[in-house]
């Protein structure tokens, strides 16, 4: 039928396209994780640029860790008790504990392990999908890491590389 002819061509039209764009030689896949423990994070997030300025990190009843990086424009004093208007970083990791976590997002298999980039003024939300996240220490007040994250396309628009400190909030 014409509609499964132009669904076939339109299907191979974005492969294609994928192919030469998200396959290639991507720049933020050789930033090193020592190029991101050396500054705290910044990147751009929506066309806007992100310089952390403080966090947040909340243990769930479940075990996960509920997290927040704030852009340094935030006037708030108390990361706990903030609210955005500036953009900012949020999502859940499976826990609080030291190591590293790959991000990735498998749709046909509903798995995924993903961040998001977060714009107020325009509510948008912005899925990071490459990269990772590692938290370097933990203890009773805050928690320490590094993260290299994009929105996963072959040449990223969203991204933030650095490293910061979350306040652990009640």
């Amino acid at each position: 039928s014409i509609v499964m002819n132009n669904f076939f061509w339109t299907l191979l039209a974005i492969s294609i396209l994928c192919l030469f764009t998200a396959c290639g030689d991507d720049e933020n896949d050789e930033v090193s994780v020592d190029e991101c423990t050396t500054s705290e994070v910044s990147g751009t997030i929506d066309g806007d640029t992100f310089n952390f300025g403080s966090g947040r990190a909340r243990l769930e009843s479940s075990g996960s860790l509920d997290i927040r990086l704030f852009d340094s424009r935030e006037t708030f004093t108390d990361p706990c008790m903030a609210s955005d208007e500036f953009v900012n970083l949020f999502g859940t990791l499976p826990s609080a504990e030291v190591g590293r976590i790959d991000l990735f997002l498998n749709v046909t298999a509903g798995e995924g392990q993903t961040l998001t980039f977060f714009n107020p003024e325009d509510f948008n939300n912005i899925i990071a999908t490459n990269g990772f996240i590692e938290l370097t220490a933990v203890n009773e007040t805050t928690i320490d890491g590094i993260l290299n994250i994009d929105d996963g396309l072959g040449n990223p628009v969203d991204f933030l590389c650095g490293s910061f400190t979350l306040n652990i909030c009640q």
